[in-house]
């Protein structure tokens, strides 16, 4: 069943591309011109990028080893994008963070302000820690969203200008790019989800 679900992904590919790379109308020019990859700017996202075709290996676009460029669906860019600006110094809070797209957006979206993000699995808190590397305005909390005592400090006195929240989810979100997720969940897993987000 697996297999049949990873045919169904769409050909194109959504990207996210810093200020540091240039503005999405130079890098979808860069790419079109000296990669031969067709790509366009996408119009209801800040920094988004939209490749025609998915290429072989993604980690070779410019700026994606030196993660100024990540994959990132144009709908999760325009959802952070919706968040009014956080003023110098103030904290963004992104619970259930991982496995971080959400944070590398904000960071992006957010430019004044420091991201602290919180997963409360360990294993992709690591991961969260290694993938936000280098990014001086971003703490990571291995710690559980409905118990503040665990993240609280790391926010600071004035606690937390905003909150992105992606409740513990059935992924239901990503099927249009990625439907084989739907074999990782069953009715009963998502009735447990449901229950949690309550």
């Amino acid at each position: 069943a697996f297999g049949p679900l990873l045919l169904q992904r769409p050909s194109r590919l959504h990207l996210a591309v810093a200020s540091s790379a240039g503005s999405p109308s130079e890098y979808a020019a860069r790419l079109s011109e000296g990669s031969g990859v067709a790509a366009r700017p996408l119009e209801f996202t800040r920094f988004g990028v939209s490749l025609h075709a998915r290429p072989r290996d993604v980690g070779s676009l410019p700026g994606v080893a030196s993660r100024r460029v990540f994959v990132q669906d144009g709908a999760q860019q325009w959802g952070v994008g919706q968040l009014s600006p956080v003023g110098a110094g103030e904290a963004v809070l992104d619970l259930c963070a991982a496995p971080g797209g959400k944070s590398r957006a904000l960071l992006l979206h957010q430019p004044a302000a420091r991201l602290v993000a919180v997963e409360r699995s360990r294993r992709k808190a690591a991961a969260l820690r290694e993938s936000l590397a280098g990014e001086g305005r971003a703490a990571v909390v291995c710690g559980d969203a409905t118990r503040p005592e665990e993240w609280a400090a790391a926010c600071g006195e004035g606690g937390a200008s905003a909150v992105v929240l992606d409740a513990p989810c059935s992924a239901s979100g990503i099927l249009r790019t990625r439907p084989e997720a739907k074999v990782h969940q069953s009715r009963e897993s998502v009735e447990a989800l449901c229950e949690t987000q309550q």
